[in-house]
C-alpha cells in the first residue's frame, strides 16, 4: 500500500473513531446528568481546567517532534523522560497548590478531584511519545482503536459509577481511559524505538 493511500485510510479511520467516540462521550453525560449535580459537574470541569492549564505550560509538544523526524532510539528516550517529566511536574504542583487555587476559582470542591485527575493526566501523556511512533509508522487503525476503546471505557466506568460517586465517577471514567488508552498504545508501539535506556545529553536537550 502506498503512503498516499495509507494516510486517506488513516484519516478516514481517525475520523469515524472520532465522531464514535464523541458521539458516545455525548450520550453518557446525558445520561450522566441524572446522577451528578450541576454544582459537582462545575467542581469538576473546574478542575479540569487547572489541571489542564498547568500542563500547557509543561508541554513543549515533543511527540510532534518525535512524529515528524526520524529519530533514533535514545533521541525518542530522551522526548519521553522530559515529556512525562515536565508533565508530572505541573501536575505535582498544581496538586499542592489545589487548595489555594480552588479558593481563588471560588470552587472549594473541585479540590478533592485534582490529585486523582492530574494521575490521570500523567498516565495519559505517558503515551505521547509511542503514540508518536505509531503515527510514523502510519499505524492510524491501532491508534483509532485504541482511543475508541479509550471513550467507551470512559463512558461505561463514568455511567456505571454514577450512582455511587457522583462527580468522582466522572474521574473514575478518566483515569479508565488514560489507563486504557495508553497500555493501548504501549503495547502496540515498538518499545525498543522509545524505551531503549539511553543517558540524557544535554545537547539533544
Amino acid at each position: 500500500m502506498s503512503v498516499a493511500r495509507q494516510a486517506a485510510t488513516g484519516v478516514a479511520w481517525n475520523f469515524v473513531a472520532g465522531l464514535s467516540g464523541r458521539a458516545l462521550t455525548l450520550a453518557g453525560t446525558l445520561f450522566l446528568t441524572r446522577f451528578v449535580a450541576p454544582a459537582e459537574f462545575g467542581e469538576v470541569a473546574a478542575a479540569v481546567v487547572a489541571v489542564g492549564m498547568a500542563t500547557q505550560f509543561a508541554n513543549f509538544n515533543l511527540g510532534s517532534y518525535v512524529m515528524t523526524h526520524p529519530t533514533d532510539a535514545a533521541t525518542a528516550f530522551q522526548a519521553f523522560v522530559y515529556h512525562v517529566a515536565g508533565i508530572a511536574t505541573a501536575c505535582l504542583t498544581v496538586t499542592l497548590f489545589r487548595h489555594p487555587i480552588a479558593d481563588a476559582l471560588g470552587s472549594p470542591g473541585m479540590a478533592q478531584y485534582v490529585p486523582w485527575l492530574a494521575l490521570g493526566t500523567v498516565l495519559l501523556h505517558a503515551s505521547r511519545i509511542p503514540e508518536a511512533t505509531l503515527y510514523r509508522a502510519l499505524s492510524f487503525r491501532a491508534l483509532a482503536v485504541a482511543r475508541s476503546i479509550g471513550e467507551v471505557v470512559y463512558t461505561v466506568v463514568s455511567v456505571g459509577l454514577a450512582p455511587f460517586l457522583r462527580g468522582g465517577a466522572i474521574v473514575a471514567g478518566n483515569l479508565a481511559r488514560a489507563a486504557t488508552f495508553t497500555g493501548m498504545i504501549v503495547a502496540r508501539s515498538d518499545r525498543s524505538e522509545w524505551l531503549r535506556r539511553a543517558a540524557l545529553r544535554g545537547s539533544t536537550a
